[in-house]
């Protein structure tokens, strides 16, 4: 008889600090290792980098296009920075998802758009209709 082995797993939640440069992204995997050395299944999961949950705060407390744009361009520098840093220059999923925060940031289209297909009114139906 087959008896199946039973493999536990660990979940390591990283963020802030520990995931803003290309050495804590080492250590990160040098622990993950370490536990599947062990037989463990892993999980990561991974948190905002350092700095970015006060500026997302701020984005969606913030109003204004250029302060959104401001915003919005220091929280993309701190992950092209952290990209960079792992040597990856050209990540089309990151291209692809940035586009998308951006349009949801600054246009804010999508989110309208969204929205009407729920059958919500957007703040644009709301300032008419009162």
């Amino acid at each position: 008889m087959n008896k199946e082995v039973i493999r536990q797993w660990i979940v390591m939640k990283f963020g802030g600090t520990s995931v803003s440069s290309s050495e804590c992204w080492l250590t990160i995997s040098q622990q993950a290792t370490a536990r599947m050395a062990e037989g463990k299944h892993v999980l990561i999961v991974v948190s905002a980098l350092s700095g970015v949950t006060n500026l997302l705060t701020q984005l969606a407390e913030g109003s204004g296009v250029d302060y959104r744009e401001q915003i919005l361009s220091e929280v993309e520098a701190r992950h092209r920075e952290l990209l960079n840093s792992l040597g990856l220059d050209s990540v089309p999923e990151f291209e692809r998802h940035w586009a998308s925060l951006t349009d949801l940031v600054i246009n804010r289209t999508t989110l309208y758009k969204k929205m009407k297909q729920l059958g919500i009114d957007g703040p644009e139906d709301s300032r008419r209709a009162g």
